[in-house]
């Protein structure tokens, strides 16, 4: 609501454009002032764009703690491929995302067939549709139609109606759901090692899937309506604690938090454009790794705002310029990290058309 309310009192006043760049005049600059976030985060937060096809980490299931929550709006092209990096339990369609999942997920998978009137066609339609089956439908189920809520739970899918709570979005009660469900999995399996011993407690902690936190990749977030899209910017604020990637067919967006944060884009399918965004309220931020850097400069609504600025590649411009690889050209490595220091949340976005193509 802050946020809303934070734009509500712009109005016109930002009708001007502004960049990252134009901090290079003099009269532009912001008092510069020394960040502390020391007692806020000892070791920076690290964020891996791992779910694309191209992805240099590429290995599929990656973890048991990644989520997919697919929302009614169009699914990106690499659904596909983040469908197969998670477990069918962590797959959960919010309301009227189960229509997106029977509709488009198809001809996601394959183009093969031209015409559904013809029966072969409808066969593979549905040979498709019985293989992509999400593991819960959750929210007001006031958008699904009742021929897909009836499709996918006769093929086991669960029907969670939260409709009495009429005061959070379908995305917000799938997320909570989704949580609670990992949580009660964490409880269960911490329950069935209490008679190790210390030692061997120790040992699997750090690598036992469900001691991780949870990350939820959420497909058909941007692109639809402007405030739906403010109402999903919102739940990264309302979860702050959880690593939610939001992702359209052009855009993705994820919350960086007070302190430091290590951001490594995978180049092959986003950026170079990016952008960071302070929605809820002034930052005073540090930046490395992008074209425009930032030094102590103050983001906030109505004066500065980093749009269009770019990934640092390295020298690699995305089309050819690069080191060599087996029979393709990549960008230099490590070179496209990207490190921001802050001490107000921030929006990350990046742009995804690149990926738009892309299967695995």
């Amino acid at each position: 609501m802050r946020a809303f309310l934070l734009i509500a009192r712009l109005g016109v006043r930002n009708t001007q454009r502004h960049s990252v760049r134009s901090v290079n005049s003099k009269a532009s600059q912001p008092t510069r002032r020394r960040l502390n976030t020391h007692s806020v985060m000892t070791s920076p937060r690290r964020f891996v764009s791992d779910f694309f096809p191209t992805s240099e980490t590429n290995t599929t299931p990656r973890s048991t703690c990644d989520a997919l929550l697919i929302l009614n709006y169009h699914l990106p092209a690499a659904t596909t491929h983040m469908w197969r990096m998670v477990t069918t339990t962590n797959i959960v369609c919010a309301d009227g995302g189960a229509n997106r999942l029977f509709d488009e997920m198809p001809n996601l998978v394959s183009n093969e067939f031209a015409n559904e009137d013809d029966l072969a066609n409808k066969k593979h339609l549905e040979s498709i549709r019985d293989a992509y089956v999400p593991h819960a439908i959750v929210g007001d189920l006031d958008s699904v139609r009742p021929e897909v809520l009836a499709f996918y739970r006769e093929r086991g899918s669960l029907c969670v109606d939260l409709s009495l709570d009429q005061e959070t979005t379908d995305l917000v009660k799938a997320v909570t759901w989704l949580l609670r469900k990992n949580e009660q999995t964490r409880d269960e399996t911490n329950a069935s090692t209490n008679t190790k011993t210390s030692s061997e407690e120790s040992r699997e902690e750090s690598s036992h899937p469900h001691t991780q936190k949870t990350r939820i990749l959420v497909t058909g977030a941007l692109g639809g309506r402007f405030d739906h899209e403010m109402a999903h910017l919102s739940a990264l604020h309302t979860f702050s604690d959880t690593n939610i990637v939001l992702l359209g067919r052009t855009s993705s967006a994820q919350l960086i938090p007070v302190g430091e944060t290590v951001v490594v884009p995978d180049v092959l399918s986003e950026g170079p454009t990016c952008g960071l965004v302070p929605l809820a309220g002034p930052a005073i931020v540090t930046t490395t790794g992008l074209k425009w850097g930032l030094e102590a400069t103050k983001l906030s609504f109505g004066t500065l705002i980093s749009t269009s600025n770019e990934i640092d590649m390295g020298g690699w411009d995305g089309r050819g310029e690069g080191e060599e690889g087996e029979g393709e050209i990549l960008p230099k490595e490590n070179s496209h990290s990207v490190r921001i220091t802050t001490n107000a949340p921030l929006i990350w976005t990046t742009d995804v058309t690149k990926a738009r193509g892309l299967s695995s």
